[in-house]
C-alpha cells in the first residue's frame, strides 16, 4: 500500500509503502496469475489495477504446473514479485541481495495480510524467470512468489 511518494529522496523517487525496501525505491512489482478464473496482470500501484502482461496464457499455464508440483493448490491465486534490477543496479553495489531482501519482506506483509483476512499463504520456493519470460516480462528479475487461496 503506497501511503505517499516523494521525489527528493536519496536517489530520487522515495516510496513510503507497508513493506521496507532498500531506499525507499520499492522496485519490485507483482504480477498476478490466478488459478482458474480471475484477474491477471501487473499491479499498477498508481491507478491501483491490473495491466494485461503481453503473453498472460503462457505464464498462467507455466504457473499452473508449477503450483501444482510446489504445493499441490488447484485453486488460488499465485502472486509473483519481479525487480526491477536496473533501479538497484543504478543505487547499489550489492543490488542483488537487496532485491532479495525486499522480495522476502514484501512477501512476508503478503503472507500477513492473507492470514489476517483468514486466508492460507504459502511461500512458492522458485524464482519465477521462466513465468516472467513466458508473460513477456523478460526486463524484470523474478524473485519468488507467493500463492494464496481460500
Amino acid at each position: 500500500m503506497l501511503r505517499s511518494r516523494r521525489f527528493d529522496g536519496r536517489f530520487g523517487e522515495w516510496e513510503s509503502r507497508t513493506a521496507p525496501s532498500a531506499g525507499g525505491m520499492h522496485a519490485v512489482t507483482l504480477l498476478v496469475l490466478p488459478i482458474g478464473r480471475g484477474p491477471t496482470g501487473i499491479y499498477d500501484d498508481a491507478r491501483h489495477c491490473l495491466l494485461a502482461p503481453p503473453n498472460p496464457e503462457s505464464a498462467l499455464e507455466i504457473n499452473l504446473n508449477s503450483v501444482g508440483k510446489l504445493c499441490g493448490a488447484t485453486t488460488g491465486t499465485t502472486i509473483q514479485l519481479l525487480a526491477d534490477g536496473r533501479r538497484y543496479a543504478a543505487c547499489y553495489e550489492d543490488q542483488s541481495s537487496l532485491m532479495w531482501h525486499d522480495a522476502g519482506a514484501l512477501v512476508a506483509v503478503l503472507a500477513l495480510v492473507s492470514t489476517a483476512l483468514s486466508l492460507h499463504s504459502v511461500v512458492l520456493g522458485r524464482k519465477g524467470g521462466d513465468i516472467a519470460r513466458a508473460a513477456g516480462l523478460g526486463k524484470w528479475t523474478a524473485v519468488g512468489a507467493i500463492h494464496i487461496g481460500a
